[in-house]
């Protein structure tokens, strides 16, 4: 017996502790049902409502804790709030004069759910293999442009090589024309 109090007992804090843990994925859920059924809330049906969450859309959470979740939500979206009984009523036309200095609210910066740090950073690694694709592509870019004029430069050296080598067979071609045409001469005037 005691046996069986001790495992329902760890059962207890186990499921306590299940009940307790809040994931992004589950608060949005709750979050996206809350404004879908606003009317519901208007109406003071609160606890029918979280009622037909716990049973609805999220299962593993009791309606207490639901409560307890959207209330911490509360608190953090808009804090701690005083009922003001005012000592008079306005209307559009009346002006309340306070002694009071107005209190500066400081916008407090959300922190990021898991997901969007996710995307951040999915985000900044293809930015980075985008910059360094286009870094590689540059580099390749001015490699083939060199190779194109490295390329360029030996055939033009290729072409005046030739240009020469032409212009001297041409030029041994007249001088041994000439040679043949002296030495005919030299044979004509023998005889």
């Amino acid at each position: 017996n005691e046996n069986g109090k001790k495992q329902s007992g760890k059962r207890k804090v186990s499921e306590l502790q299940f009940t307790e843990r809040w994931s992004d994925e589950k608060t949005d859920k709750l979050l996206s049902y809350l404004e879908d059924n606003y009317e519901k809330l208007q109406q003071g049906k609160k606890a029918a409502v979280y009622n037909s969450i716990s049973t609805e859309v999220i299962k593993t959470k009791t309606s207490a804790s639901i409560k307890g979740r959207v209330q911490r939500l509360l608190v953090k979206i808009f804090g701690y709030r005083e009922n003001i009984n005012p000592s008079f009523l306005s209307n559009d036309s009346t002006e309340f004069i306070s002694d009071e200095e107005e209190k500066k609210v400081k916008n407090t910066k959300r922190k990021k759910n898991s997901v969007e740090s996710l995307v951040d950073v999915m985000n900044n690694i293809n930015q980075s293999k985008n910059k360094l694709a286009e870094q590689k592509f540059e580099l390749e870019r001015e490699k083939m442009n060199k190779e194109y004029k490295l390329q360029s430069e030996r055939l033009e050296v290729e072409k005046q090589k030739w240009e020469y080598e032409r212009e001297q067979a041409h030029m041994r071609h007249e001088l041994l024309m000439k040679q043949i045409e002296l030495q005919i001469a030299q044979t004509q005037n023998k005889q």
